[in-house]
């Protein structure tokens, strides 16, 4: 197990399962080698980006969790987990199964090859998630569970986007970009749970959510 402490930190685990803890401040965290779990520590966002830590889990299973303000998080190859804690973080789950937790905030996910699991929380205030590579037919699905309305979006299920949509309605809107997805979970405006899907331009599917 090793603890950075306070300070910016750069560690590197080498071969084997390690636990590394960054503590305050601006940390990089290299994994290396075996199942690690990572933790990010607590460093503080503001306009020159300090405390935004990165996070690296090298080759193996392992297991980030960004808990501060805006960070970097890349599983590399294996089935990684990512937590992005508060804050705009940037994950990037590398070759593998992985699954990737954005939590509070804009997060921009890339899953990378493999089937990937991308969970959203029911955060209404917290902006746009965005997800870079969402592949259906490589496996990718995007778990909304976590915000009680999966029974009426079974029932009501997709429609084109619409300013006052219904409780429980799943709706989407093209652009040249990509698609975006609005999670309606009752009826006040700031609770659609918008997820903007990057360069994907079909009708999304219930098949493509985890409910």
């Amino acid at each position: 197990m090793i603890y950075g402490g306070a300070g910016g930190d750069n560690v590197l685990g080498g071969r084997g399962n390690d636990t590394i803890h960054g503590g305050a401040d601006t940390d990089t965290l290299y994994g290396g080698l075996g199942n690690d779990t990572i933790y990010g520590g607590s460093g503080q966002y503001d306009s020159a980006e300090t405390g935004r830590d990165r996070l690296y889990g090298g080759d193996g299973n392992d297991k980030l969790y960004g808990n501060g303000n805006g960070d970097w998080l890349y599983g590399d190859v294996g089935d990684d987990v990512l937590y992005g804690g508060e804050g705009n973080d940037t994950l990037s789950g590398g070759k593998g199964r992985d699954v990737l937790h954005g939590g509070p905030g804009r997060d921009d996910m890339t899953g990378g090859a493999g089937a990937d699991l991308f969970v959203i929380y029911d955060e209404p205030q917290a902006g746009t998630e965005t997800i870079t590579d969402f592949n259906f037919r490589e496996g990718d699905r995007i778990d909304v569970r976590a915000l009680g309305t999966s029974e009426l979006f079974k029932q009501n299920g997709i429609e084109p986007y619409q300013l006052h949509g219904k409780t429980g309605q799943i709706s989407y809107r093209e652009s040249s970009g990509g698609t975006t997805i609005y999670l309606q979970t009752d009826q006040d405006a700031g609770s659609k749970h918008p997820i903007f899907l990057a360069d994907v331009h079909e009708k999304p599917d219930l098949g493509w959510f985890i409910l």
